[in-house]
This record gives C-alpha cells, sequence and structure tokens, in this order.
C-alpha cells in the first residue's frame, strides 16, 4: 500500500486563533513520535494569520488509522470542537 496525505486548511475566529494553533501544535508534536509518521508540518498563513494549514504524510492508511484512535488525536479533537 501506498503513503497517505493528509492536507487540511482549517480557519478560525481571530479570537479562537490562539487556543486552536496551541492544540493543533500540540497534536503535532505528539503524532510525529508515532510509528508511521513520516512528516506532521503545521504552519500559519502570514498574509492571513487565521488560516492554519497541517500537512501530515505517513507511511500508509494501517498507521493513519491507529493515529487517528490515540489519546492525543482524541484530545486534539475534544479542545477544538468548540472553536469557531
Amino acid at each position: 500500500m501506498g503513503m497517505v496525505v493528509i492536507l487540511v486548511e482549517p480557519q478560525h475566529h481571530s479570537e479562537d486563533q490562539a487556543a486552536a494553533l496551541s492544540a493543533i501544535t500540540a497534536v503535532a508534536r505528539a503524532s510525529r513520535s508515532e510509528h508511521g509518521c513520516i512528516s506532521y508540518t503545521v504552519a500559519v498563513d502570514h498574509e492571513n494569520p487565521s488560516i492554519i494549514r497541517v500537512s501530515e504524510l505517513w507511511a500508509g492508511i494501517d498507521e493513519h488509522r491507529v493515529h487517528m484512535a490515540q489519546p492525543h488525536v482524541t484530545a486534539f479533537f475534544e479542545t477544538t470542537r468548540d472553536l469557531r
């Protein structure tokens, strides 16, 4: 099976930007040490700081499925659920 590429570009209201970036950074740091994570990058758009770009590269779909079940991923979704 081939690699899995995930590209996400969430946008948040300016008042939620710091919380969103903090949560995304935390999940990225934890994810980078997972088996099968080749790359997990977070970048803020300098022209529009309400846009955060996340790119993930996984060795395969099985590794990504395991990643999605990790406690830090569950915590990320719980933390960001109410952000606008």
